[in-house]
């Protein structure tokens, strides 16, 4: 399995690693666990992700790998804010994992500016991490997070070593600036979520995660042709053809651990039809969304980055039924906007948003469609 830097931190670990949320709040017993932990060591994972949120993940990956902890890189997650509140978070860590330090900590869900300035500030929690690496405790200090903006103004400050962040078929949006900004700082860039997302075309549903037995679907361009299925094994693939540290896929299964280092043993880059299938290289079309969230609250209440996400599924990634469906639901359609033009004075993308949202309720309301509030 190829072997990969994890940026300025010296380390090195197969691009393959092992994300620990399923074995923790899913209902799956220790022993399970633990098999598919060490199968996953076994056969040549050395990088291994969890959390206190995740559930008793922490327990688990410590049983597991009390007799191999000098081979692992372990990194866990600190969800609070606050200085005091992230120190406990940090101790409960390491007596749960049984272990004397940990390689990695790091802020756990930065999705905000807000949330991001209140982790830097004197008394927050990166002063905890900060303290604790001095100590020998950890290592190295990440960061975690879903907005690529966000995740891009906190490496930019210079405190981070890593950034963990989603890259897939569906959400491709840290190519932009995330993943080129994370190789010049020599920030590793560790990948989250490989196979969102999964829709299920018999019950119309998208669901997170998505594995080998799953398949995602993107419009495909062939005339007569209005849609593609893509197997889980693509999606890993097309993970694995960018510039990223390691991707750390949540397990299910022993079978999933063989199916993952297979395919990166056997990666040599993707095919010509396969860069085809999954858009390699390609971003949405202009203008479209960062999902930042910059440019709310909307003072009519219209959730503006779930707004402009559904259309960029109905239109882009070709998933119209689901996104209409999802839009029917929302308690603020589109069409309440006043244009009072608040939301693009704050975008940093100075994206049209008055006239995206005309054009996402166009598409996803349909023109014979009638809500209960017209």
């Amino acid at each position: 399995m190829e072997i990969r830097y994890l940026g300025k931190t010296g380390l090195k670990v197969p691009v393959i690693g092992f994300g620990a949320a399923r074995i923790g709040i899913h209902d799956m017993g220790i022993d399970e666990s633990i098999k598919i932990i060490r199968e996953a060591y076994d056969f040549g994972i050395r990088y291994f992700d969890t959390a206190r949120s995740y559930g008793d993940s922490e327990e688990k990956l410590g049983l597991a790998l009390k007799d191999f902890r000098d081979d692992c890189i372990l990194a866990t997650k600190v969800h609070f804010r606050g200085k005091d509140e992230a120190e406990r978070s940090l101790r409960q860590s390491l007596r749960c994992l049984g272990f004397q330090s940990i390689d990695i900590a790091q802020l756990h869900g930065i999705d905000s500016l807000e949330d991001l300035k209140k982790a830097l500030a004197p008394d927050g929690a990166m002063q905890a991490l900060r303290e604790a690496r001095d100590q020998g405790k950890v290592r190295f200090i990440g960061i975690t997070g879903h907005v690529p903006y966000v995740l891009s103004r906190a490496i930019e400050s210079g405190n981070f070593d890593t950034v963990l962040a989603p890259l897939n078929i569906f959400e491709r949006e840290a190519l932009e600036e995330l993943l080129p900004l994370a190789r010049k700082m020599e920030v590793a860039f560790i990948v989250m979520k490989p196979f969102l997302l999964h829709y299920d075309q018999q019950t119309n549903i998208v669901r997170s995660g998505g594995g080998f037995d799953r398949f995602t679907k993107l419009p495909s361009k062939a005339q007569g042709k209005p849609t593609v299925e893509i197997e889980g094994s693509i999606a890993l693939k097309y993970v694995l053809a960018h510039d990223i540290s390691v991707v750390v896929p949540g397990f299910r299964s022993v079978e999933e651990v063989r199916q993952s280092i297979a395919i990166a043993r056997g990666f040599q880059g993707l095919t010509e039809d396969e860069r085809r299938l999954t858009r390699f290289g390609e971003l949405p079309p202009e203008p479209f969304c960062r999902e930042c969230g910059l440019c709310m609250p909307c003072p009519e209440f219209i959730d503006i980055r779930t707004v402009l996400r559904l259309q960029k599924l109905a239109t882009y990634y070709g998933l119209k039924e689901y996104a209409s469906k999802k839009y029917r639901s929302l308690p603020t359609k589109a069409d309440f906007c006043n244009r009072c033009g608040e939301c693009e004075a704050r975008c940093p993308y100075q994206l049209p948003i008055m006239k995206m949202l005309k054009r996402a309720d166009d598409e996803l309301r349909g023109s014979n469609e009638r809500f209960i509030c017209p």
